[in-house]
């Protein structure tokens, strides 16, 4: 499967499970009369019933990964590539803290991380920059940008 389907199919998974979460919550509060096992009953049966139907339509395309934590796992056991996972993060990273919906739990503990971004002068073919062709200059995204110098 090539590699924008499986975005693709990240972005509109996660987007779908932001959006269930979001709206379960609103109607569990709304349909609950004030009883706060009621509400979080429908929201994790709402939520779990979503997540179900996401990872049996868009697991065989994307892996259903729909998190960043369960990229960077899936990375670490060797289920993926670097450039994948970074790919996998960005179109996550984006459903979470763009639009008028973010979730305010992630985009808290994304503003509290410092990511580091460094310019090589000779990237190796297996580079995340240079398999996409946007390398290999960091040019957003960062706060923090290390430049490789060549040795003399």
């Amino acid at each position: 499967m090539p590699l924008h389907r499986r975005l693709l199919a990240e972005a509109l998974g996660t987007a779908l499970l932001l959006a269930t979460v979001v709206g379960s919550g609103i109607m569990g509060v709304a349909l609950s009369g004030g009883n706060d096992g009621i509400a979080l009953l429908a929201n994790a049966a709402a939520t779990a019933g979503m997540l179900y139907v996401l990872i049996v339509t868009l697991g065989p395309i994307s892996g259903a990964h729909f998190n960043p934590a369960v990229t960077l796992a899936m990375r670490a056991r060797g289920g993926m590539s670097s450039t994948h996972a970074a790919a996998y993060i960005a179109v996550q990273d984006r459903v979470f803290m763009g639009g008028p919906h973010v979730d305010p739990v992630y985009a808290r503990r994304r503003r509290s991380c410092l990511l580091i971004a460094v310019n090589c002068t000779h990237p190796a073919a297996t580079c995340f920059c240079a398999s996409l062709g946007t390398g290999p200059r960091a040019r957003a995204g960062f706060d923090l940008v290390l430049t490789e110098l060549p040795d003399s």
